[in-house]
């Protein structure tokens, strides 16, 4: 393609610290973190004008004029809905195939000693290796709560294991908790790029959205922030931040959650947590209640005012 004298976005790498903070404002697609900095993905997907210029707390983009190719509009379009479409593919089968787009509810199994099978084994008689080598990926729900009957998606190709099996506990007398550590974890897996939007524990529950520090700096996290909720895990400074707003705005259109709880530290790159849901939230459509909690390096949580996010 010819190159023409036209206006595009310069990175100095030297101020970049790969925050992420221009990927969300950017609508083309044109920018993404690769190896701990922010790039252009092609000059055609960049129209130069520069949205994510201010979003850069380094000051490290800035607008040129160069010799690039023309800015294409629709193959910008396209580059974005391809992307769209791969990572919603991608969010039902997690590398190598396991595990893959259903996902299956089991309860305990009646008292049938001879059943070795895999969907009828109690949770805790599984293999802890399976055949493809990523249990740590398999769909589990442990809920103290009584299992809703859930509807399954098809069965996917590929590794044998890759049914996404969903377990969960019996139900259990309510007792009074005496164990003020006690783990309010309900499900697995809980990392972002691990959860298939279709997953059941999904559906309209309350989520949070945590970054990966915050349960290391805050001492209540379990308590105040993860009771009652289904979690999400991700760093805004180190993941692809388009691709944790593809995921998120998948989820946010097929488990239409009741509400969202943002959690993320104080440091600046952190900050990308809140532009990245926002825009999953532009994206998908969805009206979702959000609440934003900002924990300092010492521990403290600081609640942020919302209004309900409507798009």
């Amino acid at each position: 393609m010819n190159k023409v004298l036209r206006k595009i976005i310069q990175i100095d790498e030297e101020k970049c610290d790969g925050c992420g903070n221009c990927i969300p404002s950017c609508a083309e697609g044109a920018l993404a973190i690769v190896d701990g900095k922010a790039r252009i993905v092609k000059d055609l997907y960049c129209d130069g004008l520069g949205a994510c210029l201010g979003h850069c707390p380094q000051d490290a983009l800035k607008v040129i004029e160069r010799e690039a190719e023309e800015f294409d509009e629709e193959a910008a379009m396209e580059h974005v809905r391809r992307t769209a479409e791969a990572e919603k593919a991608g969010a039902r089968t997690v590398a190598q195939g396991c595990p893959g787009g259903k996902v299956e509810v089991f309860e305990k199994p009646a008292a049938k000693p001879e059943l070795q099978t895999m969907a009828q084994a109690e949770p805790q008689a599984m293999p802890k290796t399976m055949g493809c080598g990523c249990s740590g990926s398999m769909i589990q729900d442990f809920s103290r709560e009584k299992p809703v009957p859930v509807e399954s998606g098809e069965q996917s190709g590929g590794c044998p294991c890759s049914g996404g099996k969903f377990a969960r506990k019996p139900v259990a007398k309510a007792e009074p908790r005496q164990d003020p550590a006690q783990s309010e974890l309900t499900h697995w897996p809980v990392q972002l790029r691990l959860i298939p939007p279709h997953a059941p524990f999904l559906k309209g529950a309350d989520l949070l959205m945590a970054a990966d520090c915050v349960p290391a700096a805050y001492p209540s996290f379990h308590e105040e922030l993860l009771k009652g909720r289904k979690v999400l895990i991700g760093c805004p400074k180190f993941d692809d931040a388009q691709d944790y707003v593809q995921r998120l705005a998948a989820i946010f259109r097929e488990a239409r959650p009741r509400s969202l709880t943002i959690a993320r530290m104080e440091v600046p790159c952190c900050g990308t947590l809140t532009q990245i849901v926002d825009a999953a939230l532009r994206v998908s459509g969805v009206d979702v209640p959000v609440k934003e909690m900002v924990i300092t390096r010492q521990g403290k949580a600081v609640e942020q005012d919302r209004l309900a996010a409507k798009f």
